[in-house]
């Protein structure tokens, strides 16, 4: 979520391409991004299909994949969408054929899918936390292994 932060509050004046301070100013961003994005899937992958029976696994493992590919696309589409209205908007609100305005207007169009994705991440960790359960009441199943 801080990675998706960091690129939500890029601005035109920072932008890091013409002032040569790529590695120092978009790699921290880069890197906690993905960081982050691995951690979170791993651990999603993983609980997701603890304690399921053996017999059931393949097609525990294959409604986590189905629901993981249509969650993506609503995503991709939502984000894409509140991002394209806030370009349109920011366009409308200045000179659209000035290149400046619209490259502010593309960086607020992404700011605001990036701001967007941020909250939806927050709001998905803390249904997650509060969701999950801490203690087991029974032991794993016989057929649960590790290894």
């Amino acid at each position: 979520m801080f990675g998706i932060v960091f690129f939500a509050r890029l601005k035109h004046d920072e932008w890091p391409i013409k002032t040569g301070r790529e590695l120092t100013y978009i790699m921290p961003m880069l890197v906690t991004y993905g960081v982050g994005i691995d951690l979170a899937v791993t651990a999603a992958m993983s609980l997701s299909t603890y304690r399921i029976e053996r017999p059931d696994a393949g097609a525990a493992s294959a409604a986590v994949n189905i629901m993981q590919q249509i969650g993506g696309a609503v995503g991709v589409a939502l984000l894409n969408t509140l991002s394209t209205t806030s370009t349109k908007n920011y366009l409308a609100s200045g000179d659209p054929y000035d290149s400046m305005v619209a490259r502010e207007a593309a960086l607020y169009g992404y700011a605001t899918a990036y701001w967007w994705a941020a909250g939806i991440f927050l709001i998905g960790s803390v249904l997650s936390g509060a969701l999950y359960r801490r203690a087991a009441k029974d032991p794993p199943p016989a057929s649960f292994n590790c290894g």
